[in-house]
């Protein structure tokens, strides 16, 4: 039995991962879904974080109900840290070594289990 807007539901997740329909107002941008994150403790370079610009219980319902947006993880932080390897400190706009620090303590904070500890290796 399917559950009734089910439908609706993965069709919307699906468009805004095809098309750019998020405004990010820091970069004066549209972007794709699987461009943004919901929540994160440090601001992040190569995802949008939500949270940092809309206020959260105005868009809770939209993006991380109905469109189920995902927090940061441990693979965008892994990501984050290859791509600030690759960028100039000064095109980063900010110092390697903190901007490196800030993720590999989200990190530390964020991998609880041994699996997820293996997982990094």
């Amino acid at each position: 039995m399917e559950i009734l807007g089910t439908n609706v539901a993965n069709s919307s997740q699906d468009e805004f991962k095809r098309e750019a329909l998020v405004w990010d107002p820091a970069n004066r941008k549209w972007r794709t879904l699987d461009e943004c994150v919901w929540e994160s403790r440090i601001p992040l370079m190569c995802k949008f974080v939500l949270t940092s610009k809309y206020d959260k219980s105005a868009v809770s319902g939209l993006f991380h109900i109905h469109l189920k947006t995902s927090d940061v993880t441990i693979d965008f932080l892994i990501h984050e840290l290859q791509f600030i390897k690759e960028v100039s400190p000064s095109e980063a706009g900010e110092t390697f070594i903190d901007r490196a620090s800030a993720i590999y303590t989200l990190l530390k904070d964020m991998v609880d289990t041994a699996k997820d500890k293996q997982s990094l290796r």
